[in-house]
């Protein structure tokens, strides 16, 4: 691990994202990032259980989503 942590580490190699094994364990040092890449309502319901700080950011993104993909 570098000097800068492991999550710079994870991010640096292209794996940062949903597939994270830190974000999965509610440990992404900076969750909005990911928050902006999510595609479902299934996604951004989990990412708010993971991360209740981000709820508003979540509320957000749900209501900018097509009714289709919110259904």
């Amino acid at each position: 691990m570098s000097i800068h942590g492991e999550c710079f580490d994870i991010g640096q190699s292209g794996n940062c994202g949903v597939e994270c094994p830190l974000y999965q364990d509610g440990e992404c040092e900076d969750s909005t990032l990911v928050l902006e890449d999510l595609a479902t309502k299934e996604e951004i319901e989990e990412h708010i259980r993971l991360y209740p700080d981000d709820e508003d950011a979540g509320r957000a993104t749900l209501e900018q989503m097509s009714p289709s993909v919110v259904g």
